[in-house]
Protein backbone atom coordinates (compact mmCIF):
# COMPACT_ATOMS: atom_id res chain seq x y z
CA UNK A 1 0.00 0.00 0.00
CA UNK A 2 1.32 3.93 -0.77
CA UNK A 3 1.69 4.92 2.70
CA UNK A 4 4.07 1.84 2.98
CA UNK A 5 5.93 3.08 0.09
CA UNK A 6 5.98 6.61 1.49
CA UNK A 7 7.76 5.45 4.95
CA UNK A 8 10.29 3.38 3.01
CA UNK A 9 11.20 5.91 1.22
CA UNK A 10 11.93 8.04 4.36
CA UNK A 11 13.56 5.42 6.40
CA UNK A 12 15.80 4.77 3.69
CA UNK A 13 16.67 8.89 3.32
CA UNK A 14 15.82 8.35 -0.65
CA UNK A 15 16.05 11.43 -2.59
CA UNK A 16 15.66 10.87 -6.14
CA UNK A 17 12.37 8.89 -6.35
CA UNK A 18 9.14 10.05 -7.28
CA UNK A 19 6.03 8.44 -5.68
CA UNK A 20 3.00 8.66 -7.43
CA UNK A 21 -0.43 7.35 -6.00
CA UNK A 22 -2.16 6.16 -9.14
CA UNK A 23 -2.34 2.70 -11.06
CA UNK A 24 -0.26 2.50 -14.50
CA UNK A 25 -1.58 1.38 -17.51
CA UNK A 26 -2.48 2.31 -21.15
CA UNK A 27 -4.84 4.97 -20.41
CA UNK A 28 -5.90 7.91 -18.27
CA UNK A 29 -8.53 8.25 -16.04
CA UNK A 30 -10.21 6.24 -13.64
CA UNK A 31 -10.61 2.43 -12.90
CA UNK A 32 -11.73 -0.09 -10.48
CA UNK A 33 -8.99 -1.29 -8.25
CA UNK A 34 -9.80 -4.09 -6.15
CA UNK A 35 -8.25 -5.28 -2.53
CA UNK A 36 -8.79 -8.53 -1.03
CA UNK A 37 -9.28 -8.01 3.03
CA UNK A 38 -7.24 -10.69 4.06
CA UNK A 39 -3.84 -8.62 3.13
CA UNK A 40 -2.79 -5.62 0.64
CA UNK A 41 -1.71 -7.75 -3.00
CA UNK A 42 -4.90 -5.66 -4.78
CA UNK A 43 -4.96 -5.80 -8.66
CA UNK A 44 -7.06 -3.60 -10.83
CA UNK A 45 -8.88 -6.59 -12.76
CA UNK A 46 -11.05 -9.46 -11.00
CA UNK A 47 -10.22 -13.21 -11.48
CA UNK A 48 -12.18 -15.43 -12.96
CA UNK A 49 -13.58 -18.29 -9.95
CA UNK A 50 -12.33 -15.87 -7.20
CA UNK A 51 -14.42 -15.14 -4.53
CA UNK A 52 -15.30 -11.65 -4.66
CA UNK A 53 -16.98 -11.62 -1.24
CA UNK A 54 -14.36 -9.72 0.78
CA UNK A 55 -12.62 -8.06 -2.12
CA UNK A 56 -12.87 -3.69 -1.62
CA UNK A 57 -13.64 -2.32 -5.09
CA UNK A 58 -12.61 1.61 -5.14
CA UNK A 59 -12.24 3.75 -8.43
CA UNK A 60 -8.39 5.45 -8.72
CA UNK A 61 -6.90 7.24 -10.95
CA UNK A 62 -4.93 5.40 -13.52
CA UNK A 63 -2.28 6.88 -15.90
CA UNK A 64 0.50 5.71 -19.05
CA UNK A 65 3.61 5.57 -17.54
CA UNK A 66 4.07 8.25 -20.60
CA UNK A 67 2.04 10.65 -18.74
CA UNK A 68 3.39 9.98 -15.22
CA UNK A 69 7.25 10.28 -16.52
CA UNK A 70 6.04 13.69 -18.60
CA UNK A 71 8.88 13.69 -20.90
CA UNK A 72 11.58 11.77 -18.97
CA UNK A 73 13.50 8.33 -20.54
CA UNK A 74 13.40 5.20 -18.93
CA UNK A 75 16.97 3.15 -18.31
CA UNK A 76 15.60 0.68 -16.80
CA UNK A 77 11.71 -0.86 -15.79
CA UNK A 78 11.22 -3.64 -13.45
CA UNK A 79 6.92 -4.62 -14.16
CA UNK A 80 5.68 -6.68 -11.61
CA UNK A 81 1.93 -5.28 -11.68
CA UNK A 82 -0.25 -8.66 -11.11
CA UNK A 83 -1.02 -9.28 -14.82
CA UNK A 84 -1.59 -5.69 -16.21
CA UNK A 85 1.99 -6.01 -17.26
CA UNK A 86 1.01 -5.69 -21.01
CA UNK A 87 -1.15 -2.45 -20.28
CA UNK A 88 1.90 -0.74 -18.60
CA UNK A 89 3.86 -1.77 -21.30
CA UNK A 90 1.74 -0.38 -23.85
CA UNK A 91 1.38 3.07 -21.72
CA UNK A 92 4.92 3.70 -22.45
CA UNK A 93 5.87 4.24 -25.91
CA UNK A 94 7.27 7.86 -25.30
CA UNK A 95 9.25 6.89 -22.54
CA UNK A 96 11.26 4.24 -24.03
CA UNK A 97 15.02 4.81 -24.79
CA UNK A 98 16.72 3.29 -27.56
CA UNK A 99 18.72 1.19 -25.33
CA UNK A 100 17.03 -0.03 -22.26
CA UNK A 101 16.55 -3.55 -19.69
CA UNK A 102 13.05 -4.21 -19.04
CA UNK A 103 12.37 -7.22 -15.86
CA UNK A 104 9.07 -8.50 -16.40
CA UNK A 105 6.48 -10.45 -14.31
CA UNK A 106 4.65 -12.47 -16.63
CA UNK A 107 1.54 -14.06 -16.23
CA UNK A 108 0.26 -16.99 -18.28
CA UNK A 109 -2.53 -15.13 -19.50
CA UNK A 110 -0.48 -12.14 -20.88
CA UNK A 111 2.46 -14.54 -21.92
CA UNK A 112 1.82 -14.21 -25.70
CA UNK A 113 1.02 -10.58 -25.96
CA UNK A 114 3.84 -9.72 -23.97
CA UNK A 115 6.07 -11.58 -26.56
CA UNK A 116 4.69 -9.86 -29.18
CA UNK A 117 5.10 -6.55 -27.67
CA UNK A 118 8.66 -7.19 -26.52
CA UNK A 119 9.47 -8.38 -30.46
CA UNK A 120 7.55 -5.52 -31.87
CA UNK A 121 9.65 -3.20 -30.14
CA UNK A 122 13.32 -4.73 -30.92
CA UNK A 123 13.91 -6.18 -27.55
CA UNK A 124 15.72 -9.05 -27.32
CA UNK A 125 15.11 -11.78 -24.63
CA UNK A 126 18.14 -12.40 -23.21
CA UNK A 127 16.26 -14.55 -20.12
CA UNK A 128 12.82 -16.20 -19.68
CA UNK A 129 13.07 -17.26 -16.08
CA UNK A 130 10.44 -20.20 -16.37
CA UNK A 131 9.21 -20.12 -12.46
CA UNK A 132 6.44 -23.17 -13.54
CA UNK A 133 3.23 -23.86 -12.51
CA UNK A 134 3.12 -23.75 -8.97
CA UNK A 135 4.39 -19.84 -9.05
CA UNK A 136 1.98 -18.96 -11.87
CA UNK A 137 4.12 -16.59 -13.75
CA UNK A 138 7.49 -16.16 -15.41
CA UNK A 139 10.36 -13.60 -15.20
CA UNK A 140 11.52 -11.90 -18.41
CA UNK A 141 15.04 -10.43 -18.98
CA UNK A 142 14.84 -8.01 -22.29
CA UNK A 143 16.85 -5.51 -23.49
CA UNK A 144 16.69 -3.02 -26.36
CA UNK A 145 19.95 -1.72 -28.28
CA UNK A 146 22.35 -3.93 -26.93
CA UNK A 147 23.41 -4.68 -30.76
CA UNK A 148 22.97 -1.29 -31.72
Amino acid sequence: NFSVLEENVRFNELRNVQLHNVVAGKHDGRTSFYTPLEHTNGRAYKSDGEDWRNIIERQVAINRLDTILDGKKIDVLKVDTEGMDLDVLEGMEGAMQNKMILVIEVWPSTYQGIMSWLENNRFDIIENQQLGKDKGFDNIYAVRGISD
